[in-house]
């Protein structure tokens, strides 16, 4: 075959290639971050635990529960079967988090929280996004090594989680904390 037929022969086959490697590539992050209110002007500028968890304190000392954010919280939540996840909230609700960050989705603002279970943040974490003004939660929850998400969330909120709070799943796998899924 000449340099041109397979030229001819290949020029399609490599646009095919390049189209399959550009619609299965990550979304960028387009999120922008907002000014950080302290907690004292802004309720949901604390922990998500304090916000959910009846009555945890928080280390900012603002922390305080918040009805919405719960509702939005187990409902996020109750897409994961009980008996995949037994207990899944409490154990979420042990491990280290920072306090909640404002940013602007698709020029909406979405509060960006995570929760992991004490000594087990590889394997049961919660990356989360609040929309305040239609008391609305969604996430990515890694459990057993496997990522779910929750709560139907566009590819720009997908985006955002993904590059503020990338879950390693090779790494915890290669430690061997996979639970069940292994």
């Amino acid at each position: 075959m000449n340099t041109m037929k397979k030229m001819l022969f290949l020029l399609p086959l490599s646009a095919a290639l390049a189209w399959q490697c550009a619609a299965a590539a990550p979304l960028a992050d387009a999120s922008l971050d907002l000014p950080q209110p302290t907690c004292a002007e802004q309720p949901l500028a604390t922990y998500l635990f304090a916000l959910v968890g009846k009555g945890k304190p928080a280390p900012d000392g603002c922390g305080r529960s918040n009805a919405d954010v719960t509702r939005a919280f187990d409902t996020l939540l109750a897409e994961v079967p009980a008996d995949a996840a037994p207990r899944l909230k409490e154990r979420l609700l042990t491990g280290p988090s920072a306090a909640g960050k404002p940013l602007s989705i698709e020029a909406q603002t979405w509060w960006l929280y995570s929760a992991c279970q004490a000594h087990a943040c590889g394997t049961t974490q919660l990356a989360a996004l609040y929309d305040p003004a239609h008391r609305h939660m969604v996430g990515r929850l890694t459990l057993n090594c496997e990522v779910r998400w929750l709560g139907n969330p566009s590819d720009a909120q997908r985006a955002a989680l993904d590059a503020r709070m990338p879950a390693n799943l090779e790494m915890v796998r290669r430690l061997g904390e996979c639970g069940d899924a292994q």
